[in-house]
């Protein structure tokens, strides 16, 4: 019996790690199933012919300016403007009034972000911003920590090859990084 998706997006040119070709992507459950020939057993088809399909991109340095400037721009904006430029995460820089230094303005921002922000965030802290730092052991086991979780996330996340994502690759990466 043939797998039915939620959503196929036929004949689209995706690009992964093996370059661009024509081919269906299958979307089940939020996530990607398959790509190739994943056949027509789904609730929705899109015919994506003469379309690219990419993946995702992380944006590591965005200044959405809240909280206190947002005349400029805040987290609800900035992050829809960023959804609709195929971005999927971004980090959020600590440029704002008050700064973002310490445990108080960091739950602040996450906060105001929670509901909001159309896309996954991080709040970037620079070193010497932060106010009550933590021993260097304490940081080290805590980025230790956040390196298995973030492979474990990623091997059940990323179940097929995309371009600069695919799970062997991305946990390699993040234990480099």
């Amino acid at each position: 019996m043939a797998q039915t998706y939620d959503l196929i997006l036929k004949g689209g040119t995706v690009v992964n790690h093996d370059g661009e070709s024509v081919r269906d992507l299958a979307i089940a459950a939020g996530r990607i199933a398959a790509i190739g020939d994943v056949g027509s057993a789904a609730a929705e088809t899109i015919d994506c012919k003469g379309l690219h399909i990419l993946p995702g991109v992380i944006d590591s340095h965005v200044h959405f300016r809240e909280p206190g400037l947002t005349h400029k721009e805040d987290l609800e904006s900035g992050s829809r403007g960023a959804v609709l430029g195929g971005v999927t995460a971004v980090f959020e820089m600590p440029n704002t009034n008050p700064l973002t230094t310490d445990a108080a303005t960091l739950s602040d921002k996450v906060k105001r972000g929670l509901h909001r922000m159309h896309c996954d965030f991080a709040c970037l802290l620079y070193n010497k911003h932060i106010v009550n730092k933590l021993p260097k052991d304490k940081v080290r086991q805590l980025i230790s920590e956040a390196v298995d979780i973030e492979k474990e996330f990623v091997t059940d996340a990323i179940p097929v090859a995309l371009i600069g994502m695919n799970a062997d690759m991305m946990c390699r990466y993040i234990e480099f990084i």
